[in-house]
């Protein structure tokens, strides 16, 4: 690896952060390490919980190197939804994959130089939603919800309502991710509550010990609210689209 690739791997993981923002994203992967500590049944559980704290926190930020971090945790994540028998959570995750390919590519041609922190640092542009979009975003959530039920009743899910609600939020949020939408965190908000409902109850019904994961949705839930005040910095311009 040469000193230009060297330089920027070290910007893009440790330039532009605040004392605060460093603090929360110290704090969160320690909560991932403490609830391991305590549950150190299930190793993919904190793996995907830590490259989950990285991805989350990294996005909120507006930095590309989320993307990578995604990869892993949604590989991951695959495996336990698979263990679960969570098949709305199995084709999300299938779906985020070939999403995290997809943003790594819009993001690259929409970063620009910040200042941030008494430095400059490479962060993406974001936009934010008009009236008229908000309005077929919710008629299409509200169809693809109740539609994507009936599927993942027939195909005997677990929890099928919950799965499929958590399913339209997070297929909605992540294609805001990548479109570079500031609202897409009031979507991860939606989708962190339900996927702490929805990891608790596997917890209490299957004796399930996967509570690294429970843990990552509570850091990201946290992170979404954070997001969404962050991502306010990062409009360029007032229009809506």
């Amino acid at each position: 690896m040469n000193k230009q690739k060297m330089q920027f791997l070290k910007e893009e993981l440790f330039g532009g952060w605040t004392a605060f923002e460093a603090f929360w994203v110290t704090s969160l992967i320690w909560l991932q390490i403490a609830v391991f500590a305590r549950h150190p049944e299930s190793i993919p559980s904190i793996v995907a919980g830590i490259s989950g704290m990285f991805c989350v926190t990294f996005a909120a930020k507006g930095k590309i190197s989320n993307y990578f971090f995604g990869i892993i945790q949604v590989s991951v994540y695959l495996y336990l939804s698979y263990q679960a028998n969570l098949k709305g959570e199995q084709m999300l995750n299938v779906f985020y994959l070939l999403a995290n390919f997809t943003g790594l590519y819009t993001w690259s041609k929409n970063m620009r130089q910040k200042e941030v922190h008494e430095g400059q640092t490479l962060l993406v542009e974001g936009k934010s939603l008009n009236a008229k979009t908000w309005s077929f975003v919710a008629v299409g959530l509200l169809a693809s919800w109740l539609l994507y039920a009936q599927v993942l009743i027939l195909l005997q899910s677990n929890q099928p309502y919950i799965d499929a609600l958590s399913v339209a939020f997070s297929v909605l949020g992540q294609i805001l991710m990548v479109l570079r939408f500031k609202e897409q965190w009031l979507m991860w908000i939606i989708v962190n509550v339900l996927s702490i409902i929805l990891w608790v109850r596997v917890v209490l019904h299957t004796g399930s010990q996967d509570y690294s994961v429970i843990a990552m949705w509570i850091g990201a839930l946290l992170n979404s609210i954070y997001g969404y005040i962050q991502w306010k910095h990062l409009e360029q311009s007032p229009k809506k689209y």
